[in-house]
């Protein structure tokens, strides 16, 4: 895992994925491992993961993907505990109470939708509905 985070911290990635081989990727959020966890040849199941920021969404994410083992630079309590849960393998750099939208206003958006739920595959659902709410807002925000 120490190679991993090396990677992530090297390369300015958001996620890094090893399963056989490594990839990098870049986008901000749970974006990409939303993208990943709906390819068909399973991605993520048994892959080592190196994240810049796990809470409780990601986790799901993860947890869904089967992942073997996760390292976070930031990590939510949430996130942790639901990992630990589910017996994936977890370290980290940082622990916090919870992951902090981008302006540190109060929680991340994705966090909040998360809230009060340890069903993954429901979860993935309130990510995704989320995700589109947001699209829709910042649509909206743009024509106007």
């Amino acid at each position: 895992m120490e190679d991993l985070s090396s990677i992530l911290h090297r390369e300015q990635c958001s996620l890094v994925v090893k399963k056989g081989s490594i990839h990098l990727f870049h986008q901000p959020g749970v974006a990409d491992l939303l993208c990943l966890l709906k390819q068909v040849d399973a991605p993520l199941h048994d892959a080592d993961i190196a994240d810049k920021v796990v809470g409780k969404a990601a986790a799901a994410l993860l947890i869904l993907g089967k992942v073997r083992q996760v390292y976070a630079d930031t990590i939510s309590e949430d996130g942790l505990s639901f990992l630990k849960q589910y017996n994936i393998k977890v370290t980290y750099g940082r622990k916090v109470p919870y992951i902090e939208n981008r302006s540190h206003t109060g929680l991340c958006p994705m966090e909040e939708a998360c809230q009060g739920n340890d069903n993954p595959q429901e979860l993935l659902v309130a990510i995704e509905n989320r995700i589109t709410q947001m699209r829709q807002s910042k649509s909206n925000t743009v024509k106007s």
